[in-house]
């Protein structure tokens, strides 16, 4: 798959089946990505009792976050939202699907950052029950969630703590 959630989600298949939501442009305001972003980070995936840690290489590109993985050549690109007081890594999805992946910024300072991703299984019950437009499709090997914006900013603003609340956080810790 050539899109960024090798960069950021792909530590695991069990991450990489839990990280296909995308929406066809990101939800809020787009900030300006703040320089303590920029550096060297170990992104610590948690899945159940075990995980993988690796490093990566993140530096600012006008209001992009360019991300490059410290084993790989391919860079990934990122940028900073605001949705209802809430901040969100809107992930650039270069792949067949488009589009993005959304993150919400749990806990954020200068060392350390949490991630969390949304939970495809509760997004699409909800996306159902509020009859909002998404598509699904089934790959090979996952089932893929696409929404567009205005179902979103609606999943958001009613169930913004039921769509990410069991899902597993990303950690990233400052190595520089």
């Amino acid at each position: 798959m050539k899109n960024l959630i090798r960069y950021i989600a792909m530590l695991s298949m069990a991450a990489l089946l839990a990280a296909c939501v995308y929406v066809d442009q990101p939800a809020g305001k787009r900030l300006p990505l703040p320089q303590e972003m920029a550096g060297k980070w170990n992104v610590a995936l948690k899945l159940g009792k075990s995980g993988k840690d690796r490093p990566i290489q993140a530096r600012i590109e006008g209001e992009t976050l360019v991300l490059r993985w410290y084993d790989d050549d391919k860079e990934g690109k990122a940028q900073l939202y605001e949705h209802a007081g809430q901040r969100y890594l809107a992930l650039v999805n270069d792949g067949r699907s488009g589009g993005y992946m959304m993150l919400r910024i749990a806990a954020a300072d200068a060392a350390h950052m949490t991630l969390q991703m949304i939970d495809p299984a509760r997004a699409e019950a909800l996306l159902k029950e509020m009859q909002l437009p998404a598509e699904f499709k089934n790959r090979s090997l996952y089932r893929e969630l696409n929404m567009g914006k205005a179902s979103l900013e609606a999943l958001l603003a009613q169930h913004a703590d039921a769509i990410f609340d069991k899902t597993e956080p990303i950690e990233l810790t400052r190595l520089d």
